[in-house]
């Protein structure tokens, strides 16, 4: 691993984090939209699924699939930019799901966990997925941390 890819682990998890938190208090601050209070995990071992999923399944699952949407893309000469907004949006969507505000506070960590497919512009697809996968892991489990603390 290079310098650069620790500096993008670490600085990208850490954006991606404080943009989310910061759009996530002004949901809460001005609409009153907030996580639901039975999403806190009660017990040891909820808490350490709460971990194993937010931290390790979720960044694993979610970035193969954005790796092999982005590289089907690419494939079909959409540009490697494009392709990175198509999978944030389709990123974005998918946390949705569940409740629609989501969409928005994942918007910047999605494009962030895009930067290195950006920047290789479609090649080396196994290094882009693991730089990716390691700062969503990292930015999760800031998120874990701060949920769990309270």
């Amino acid at each position: 691993m290079h310098k650069r890819d620790i500096e993008f682990l670490l600085i990208g998890s850490l954006v991606s984090f404080l943009a989310a938190a910061m759009v996530a208090y002004l949901l809460f601050r001005y609409f009153g939209l907030s996580s639901a209070a039975d999403d806190v995990p009660k017990t040891t071992g909820d808490v350490a699924l709460f971990i194993l999923t937010s931290v390790i399944a979720a960044p694993a699952l979610e970035t193969m699939l954005l790796a092999w949407l982005f590289g089907a893309l690419v494939k079909m000469k959409l540009g490697a930019m494009c392709a990175a907004a198509t999978c944030v949006i389709a990123f974005s969507s998918a946390h949705a799901m569940r409740e629609p505000y989501q969409m928005l506070v994942v918007l910047i960590p999605g494009g962030v966990f895009m930067l290195p497919f950006v920047q290789a512009g479609g090649r080396d697809i196994k290094r882009c997925a693991l730089l990716s996968m390691g700062a969503h892991a990292l930015h999760n489990s800031y998120a874990v941390v701060a949920f769990l603390v309270g």
